[in-house]
């Protein structure tokens, strides 16, 4: 553990298909938690979990911040480069929250990893086959 943090992996993705990754905090109760007013970073490392402002290692990084009427569900909104990684590597991710305002007292939400799939072979997250 990290922090505090379990590790997660993630489904795989698809290779240069991915367009928004979605993460929704709520507590054991299924109730959201209140995320305005915070900034929301979601990064995809090589190597794993990092120190939290060490981004050296980072293939991309996303910000978003949540809306009043999803205090609890952030959008982070990729391009097809963002996805279109090496297939063949696992790639570790966070997401930071810090106070918008201040952009300070950084938070890890969440740590994780993924592997990307597609491109030469053509197989596709789901059990798709093309």
């Amino acid at each position: 553990m990290a922090g505090g943090l379990r590790p997660v992996t993630i489904a795989p993705i698809n290779r240069g298909c991915v367009n928004k990754v979605i993460f929704e905090f709520k507590d054991e109760a299924g109730n959201w938690i209140n995320k305005t007013g915070k900034t929301l970073y979601l990064t995809a490392k090589t190597k794993p979990w990092d120190d939290v402002g060490d981004d050296s290692t980072a293939v991309f990084k996303k910000t978003t911040t949540t809306s009043a009427s999803e205090p609890g569900r952030a959008v982070f909104t990729l391009t097809p480069d963002d996805s279109y990684l090496d297939p063949t590597q696992e790639y570790f991710c966070d997401v930071v929250e810090v106070d918008t305002a201040t952009g300070l007292n950084p938070n890890r939400l969440f740590i994780g990893s993924f592997f990307v799939i597609g491109g030469a072979n053509n197989e596709q997250a789901g059990g798709n086959n093309g």
